[in-house]
């Protein structure tokens, strides 16, 4: 006789039954999940909406046990409120809420959220009401101390996520352009500063808790360019891993993507159950002559593998959730909602902008699939096909002035041209640098950082020159 163990776990008001792999393996049952639309909350139980919540929303959060849905209603106004729905049987409270931003995950059943005072609200589950606001003691920082010299001394905190009794918050100073400290706050007010500064976008906490992640930009673009995405241990606040912008573009190009482009957005991000950290991804470049961005790859899901991204879905895509080993939420770029059960695609909602599913049970084999962005193989140019392409493109880039490049050597690799050249303008005048040029989208385009259009030193343009190439076009090259 073969007996099959069969392990219940309590969750959002019902019994979920989790079987284990192998030959006796059976289906999982209907997985819960949330999303957030134009002017709605949803609760979804498999293929179903179970409750709606009718409004306008941060993008929702489930507490660890996922027997609550918290959102912010009026974020950031002085009425602001935290709507609290239970997922079982829909029942519903609010709490104001200080004129807070957002509400995170809190202890194993509760959420908190940071008040505009600054101070620190927790609830626990199975209550309606806050404990005593604390106040967050953060530490007079360099930054602190700098910004309060130059008499700015206003500044607001925000909580961006939560796990057991630390918080993910940061501090954002009036009228100090893009600085924004981040530190890991707990329960009792105390706060340790991250050696870590930027606005921070989306976030994502692992399902036991150990690991959490955060994208991090610049000049509020934490959710179109120059971005970092960081892992830091929520009890000790150490950065486990960083993957920086450029390792993120260097990577993919090393990987055989193809140039990714200077503009990255790193737009959602997850934990799955396999225990790997998975995002959203898209990239474009800057079309100097069409004031325009072209797009390298639409919106697509990307894993971490190390410190590389690795394609899983070419999409296009706006979020992916892995609910179970044949289960899967999905939003298309347009905004629909579908849940995918085996070959079955059931259309949930349309218009919608975020979903979010609670910590489930590790599943090595609940691993999200998909057609790969495919691995390019680009063309190369020859030294006369480099001069005249970039002659071309140059004219343009430089603003209206006509110019002639003339290259000593090319070096033509992965879908990336670079040469030390002579640029001859339509003046007469003529200077020499690098000139780099990257295929995307079947054209050659100008591969510089449209900053500097050329016109830096050369070592400046050195910089520009990808690594992988930047030995053949011996760059630096010394004594010009």
């Amino acid at each position: 006789m073969t007996i099959t163990a069969v392990v219940a776990i309590a969750a959002a008001g019902a019994l979920w039954w989790y079987w284990p792999a192998g030959e006796n393996a059976r289906p999982e049952p209907p997985a819960l999940y949330a999303y957030r639309a134009t002017g709605e909350l949803g609760i979804v139980v498999g293929d179903q909406v179970t409750h709606r919540v009718a409004g306008t929303f941060t993008d929702p959060r489930l507490t660890t046990d996922g027997r609550r849905l918290i959102a912010v209603e009026r974020s950031g106004q002085p009425t602001a409120r935290v709507v609290v729905v239970d997922t079982g049987d829909g029942s519903r409270f609010d709490l104001p809420c200080g004129g807070c931003d957002d509400a995170v995950p809190a202890g194993p059943d509760g959420f908190a959220w940071v008040e505009r005072t600054g101070k620190l609200v927790t609830v626990a589950g199975g209550t309606t009401s806050g404990a005593a606001p604390v106040v967050i003691r953060l530490p007079e920082t360099a930054e602190y101390t700098a910004h309060h010299e130059q008499g700015i001394s206003d500044s607001t905190l925000r909580v961006h996520a939560g796990t057991g009794d630390r918080f993910l918050v940061s501090r954002q100073y009036e009228d100090a352009g893009d600085t924004t400290e981040i530190f890991l706050v707990t329960a009792d007010g105390s706060a340790k500063a991250l050696d870590d500064e930027g606005t921070i976008g989306a976030t994502a906490v692992a399902p036991d808790g150990k690991r959490l992640a955060y994208v991090r930009g610049y000049q509020h673009e934490a959710a179109s360019a120059n971005i970092d995405v960081a892992i830091v241990d929520p009890m000790t606040g150490t950065r486990t891993a960083l993957v920086d912008s450029q390792q993120l573009e260097s990577g993919i190009f090393h990987a055989g993507y193809g140039p990714a482009g200077e503009a990255i957005t790193v737009s959602d991000l997850w934990w799955g159950r396999d225990g790997n950290l998975y995002a959203t991804i898209e990239s474009a470049s800057f079309l100097p002559w069409a004031q325009d961005m072209q797009t390298i790859f639409a919106k697509s899901l990307w894993r971490l593998d190390k410190e590389r991204w690795v394609s899983v879905d070419a999409g296009p895509l706006l979020a992916i959730r892995q609910l179970s080993r044949s289960t899967k939420a999905i939003v298309t770029a347009g905004g629909t909602l579908f849940t995918e059960m085996a070959d079955k695609r059931t259309q949930i909602a349309t218009s919608v902008a975020s979903i979010v599913m609670p910590p489930l049970p590790a599943d090595a084999s609940a691993s999200p699939t998909g057609s790969s962005i495919a691995k390019r193989t680009e063309p190369c140019l020859s030294k006369a096909e480099f001069d005249a392409t970039a002659s071309r493109l140059g004219t343009a880039v430089f603003e209206g002035s006509a110019v002639t490049v003339k290259a000593v050597d090319v070096t033509c690799q992965g879908g990336w041209a670079a040469g030390w050249t002579t640029i001859r303008y339509d003046t007469g005048v003529s200077r020499e640098s690098y000139v780099i040029l990257r295929y995307a989208k079947d054209n050659w385009i100008w591969g510089a950082d449209s900053y500097w259009k050329q016109l830096g030193e050369p070592d400046e343009m050195c910089e520009q020159v990808p690594p992988k190439i930047k030995p053949a076009v011996r760059c630096p090259r010394l004594g010009g």
